[in-house]
């Protein structure tokens, strides 16, 4: 059965959505305040502090959530919010 706006798992998980919208908003805006050692504690649904040792996991959940997993949205917010340049070396021997 599908849930209506009158449904109170409806509504748990709209909040839900909200809620971990609003964090990868904060991830991504203040990405360098907490790569500089800043910490951004989340008081909903539970009490989550953000750090650098924490941060790309924590971005990378709320990008699944929010973008869903493996899409190219959520690929494309995680490199920006990482503002470092992607490296791509590749090295061989060429065949004869």
């Amino acid at each position: 059965p599908r849930c209506g706006p009158n449904d109170q798992k409806y509504h748990q998980e709209t909040k839900a959505a909200r809620v971990l919208s609003y964090q990868r908003e904060v991830l991504e805006n203040w990405h360098a305040f907490v790569m500089d050692g800043g910490r951004i504690a989340f008081l909903e649904p539970e009490l989550l502090i953000v750090d650098g040792t924490n941060y790309p996991r924590e971005l990378g959940r709320t990008l699944a959530v929010t973008d869903g997993p493996g899409s190219v949205e959520t690929l494309r917010a995680a490199l920006a919010a990482m503002r470092r340049p992607a490296h791509l070396v590749v090295t061989g021997k060429e065949r004869a």
